[in-house]
């Protein structure tokens, strides 16, 4: 069996594949659920594993990646989709919660124990600690994710947007026909998908400038099934909000999730239009906003992946995200990690995303939440740093919380002092605060008895003696006797590694 995953803007799908003999099975659906699946039965075993080449090399031309499965697993059956929920009548919308500034490549994080913490921290107040707290680096702006308010980077249009209407390819695989085939019986649409002849009928100038709703969902649908190209959908989503504004497109493209929620060929594809909106959204007039916020409040009461697709099209709304960050699933609360919430609530997220791999959004995410909230985020990043299980992970933990500078930066990092990443950092923070970091990390070695972190703390300390006075006065009588006779016992050079 081989599996694939496409985690990217507001999809988080996965696709796998696996030949036996004749029949070729396939399951597909969002990462975090048991998906559905189909079988095919081919005339012999080549014609099984040419489909299966066949239909990798249009998944990873989409931008899917391989991951790795146990040796020897193969498909079961998926469990059938469970009946779509009723739709509840529309509700007033929320109030809108005002951004605030403060004054002042996929990352893994494994499921293992984290290292124990050390007890509730109280600087020491004859010692220097860093109190400068957060200052917002302007390299970062770059890395902010688009959010009405704070980042929104204006969408161009093409003023002849319709002098170069493109037509859709015959080159369709079976199961794209298939996928698309069960996407219009599940709506109740008699639809086929088109082919280059008909698309260039149907993607007239006359149809494209009338806001035919029913004629839209179709098109759209028609352009996300059309694997390995984007140009097409990234086209027609422009071309709709351009001639028939954001609230009538953001309207098209959620009907549409909302039908495909059990059929994954939708969701691979539908990031394209889902990320134009986003900043269609954010850099939109008031008054096209305000028919674009009474569009999503009304749709988003309907089921929950629409209120989690809302929330990611409306970041800038903390309420919706704080809502799906505390519902305690783990695909809706990545969806929504790069939206403004609280800390508890982005707690919440990592709390429910770390041990999954769902950090595609993480670095935009911390951005905007360092961003929003200051040394108000240190929780957060402290539960990072703690969780993080490789070197990648590491680096980007003390990315960014490093630039947090309170007292309790150096407590936090001196969990981790057993990883050569961490222990340079210390190096660094030692040259300005020689005793603090000294008197935490004797702490930390007699807690945890490791050679490690002893070797590192005699080095410490003989490489910094100035300050060794200060730390062990700030010591309990215990642990600095322990230290001095240590300190007797060894020099520099016999100091364990």
């Amino acid at each position: 069996m081989q599996r694939y995953e496409l985690i990217e803007g507001s999809a988080s799908k996965f696709w796998e594949v696996d030949v036996s003999g004749v029949d070729l099975t396939v399951r597909f659906g969002r990462i975090g659920t048991a998906g559905q699946s189909k079988t095919k039965t081919f005339a012999d075993a080549a014609a099984a594993i040419k489909e299966r080449d066949k239909l990798i090399k249009e998944k990873t031309g989409k931008g899917y990646g391989e991951v790795g499965v146990a040796a020897g697993a193969t498909l079961a059956p998926a469990p059938s989709a469970p009946a779509a929920p009723a739709r509840p009548a529309a509700t007033t919308a929320p109030a809108e919660i005002p951004i605030t500034a403060p004054e002042a490549d996929p990352v893994v994080v494994a499921a293992a124990a984290a290292p124990a913490p050390v007890a509730p921290f109280t600087a020491h107040p004859q010692l220097i600690w860093p109190t400068e707290g957060f200052q917002w680096p302007e390299e970062w702006n770059d890395e902010l994710p688009i959010v009405r308010g704070l980042h929104a980077p204006e969408l161009q249009f093409n003023r002849s947007i319709l002098s170069n209407i493109p037509s859709l390819s015959d080159e369709r695989s079976s199961y794209t026909k298939d996928q698309f085939t069960q996407l219009a019986v599940a709506s109740g649409r008699a639809w086929t998908l088109w082919q280059k002849a008909e698309s260039k009928l149907k993607l007239t100038r006359d149809n494209l400038s009338r806001p035919d709703f029913e004629f839209w969902l179709e098109a759209i649908g028609q352009c996300v099934h059309f694997y390995g190209r984007r140009s097409e959908c990234s086209w027609l989503t422009r071309s709709g909000i351009a001639l028939h504004g954001v609230a009538f497109m953001l309207e098209v493209v959620l009907e549409l999730s909302d039908l495909a929620q059990d059929h994954a060929g939708i969701h691979n594809f539908a990031s394209e239009p889902l990320t134009l909106l986003r900043q269609s959204i954010a850099c939109a007039d008031e008054s096209a906003y305000a028919a674009a916020l009474e569009t999503a409040t009304r749709l988003r009461e309907r089921n929950e992946g629409l209120a989690t697709l809302c929330a990611s099209l409306f970041p800038h709304m903390e309420a919706w995200a704080t809502e799906i960050a505390h519902c305690g699933d783990t695909v809706r609360a990545a969806k929504v990690m790069a939206c403004s919430m609280p800390p508890d609530a982005m707690l919440a997220c990592l709390k429910l995303t770390a041990y999954q791999g769902y950090f595609y959004t993480l670095k935009p995410a911390l951005c905007l939440h360092l961003r929003q909230h200051g040394e108000k985020a240190f929780e957060s990043l402290t539960y990072l740093l703690r969780h993080a299980q490789n070197r990648d992970a590491i680096e980007l933990a003390l990315d960014f919380i490093t630039r947090v500078r309170v007292p309790q930066l150096i407590p936090t990092l001196v969990e981790r002092v057993e990883d050569k990443e961490v222990r340079a950092v210390l190096d660094k923070l030692a040259e300005a605060y020689p005793a603090a970091v000294l008197k935490t990390a004797i702490e930390r070695s007699r807690a945890t008895r490791s050679r490690t972190v002893e070797g590192w703390t005699v080095r410490l300390a003989l490489r910094k003696p100035t300050a060794l006075p200060a730390a062990l006065d700030a010591l309990g009588a215990g642990e600095r006797e322990r230290f001095e006779a240590l300190l007797a016992q060894l020099n520099q050079s016999e100091a364990p590694v």
